[in-house]
């Protein structure tokens, strides 16, 4: 949105303004050189005195500063947000991305968290004329990028994702579900969400979700990250070296698996 809504509007009043000022200058100028020639200089004096020139200066400010913003305000000046019509026919998208711990392993190379990032990216091209919105999830769901047009700021909150980012363990895909739902549930327009997750779920209400989606018309694809083989959790230092490996609270290493049957729920 530019600062302002005519801008050729704008070029026209400055010159306006500048002739005006000029032809003002000149009128002024004459007034006084008329009055000097024909009143003497200490009759022109005393003229000057009862006349108020402090005064005829302050009319004359307020006149220019008037037309000034006169021909600003024609010029149309805008700021804040700017409201367009979407209609009926446009795509409205969520992506639900997995953020637990499980998201580090490396089945899939570097990990199942850059290649589900390297996935959205590439989800990008194919909605250029929907509005997309990210969340992120684990043990919780948080609004990562709400619903927007803008393709760089999407493109911005994907390359921060990070598997741990989300406070709370395990992962609740019905949680996930939920959220996308409400994101798009007073839209306007076709709704879609797309779950990218390892499908490791702990969430005890998952049908009740999917219910929830369908009495919204909402529809949910889901994309499997990870291999049914499972593969361990690596624990990584600053500089990411592989330092041990997640365990449970038995202290047994932890395999984590895609599991298909939540994802074709």
């Amino acid at each position: 949105m530019s600062l302002f809504r005519h801008v050729d509007y704008l070029f026209w009043g400055a010159l306006i303004f500048v002739l005006i000022l000029a032809l003002h200058a000149k009128t002024a100028h004459e007034r006084r050189h008329q009055l000097k020639s024909i009143f003497a200089d200490k009759i022109f004096g005393r003229i000057s005195d009862s006349y108020s020139l402090k005064a005829r200066k302050i009319k004359d400010i307020l006149f220019l500063m008037t037309l000034f913003f006169t021909l600003l305000s024609i010029a149309g000046p805008q700021w804040g947000t700017e409201f367009a019509p979407i209609g009926e026919s446009s795509g409205n998208l969520v992506i639900a991305v997995d953020t637990s711990l499980s998201m580090l392993a490396r089945d899939l190379k570097p990990s199942r968290m850059e290649n589900a990032k390297l996935m959205l990216k590439s989800l990008l091209d194919y909605f250029k004329d929907s509005r997309i919105g990210i969340i992120a999830f684990s043990g919780k769901a948080y609004t990562q990028c709400p619903l927007t047009l803008d393709g760089d700021a999407v493109k911005y909150f994907i390359s921060v994702l990070s598997a741990g980012m989300v406070p709370g363990k395990g992962t609740n895909i019905a949680q996930a579900i939920e959220k996308s739902v409400n994101t798009l549930k007073h839209v306007a327009g076709e709704k879609t969400v797309i779950i990218l997750t390892d499908g490791e779920d702990f969430s005890e209400n998952l049908e009740d979700a999917i219910k929830y989606s369908v009495k919204n018309k909402t529809r949910i694809f889901t994309v499997g990250i990870g291999s049914v083989e499972g593969e361990l959790i690596p624990i990584t230092n600053k500089k990411g070296k592989v330092i041990e490996y997640k365990k449970d609270k038995n202290g047994k290493t932890v395999v984590t698996r895609l599991n298909e049957k939540v994802l074709v729920y």
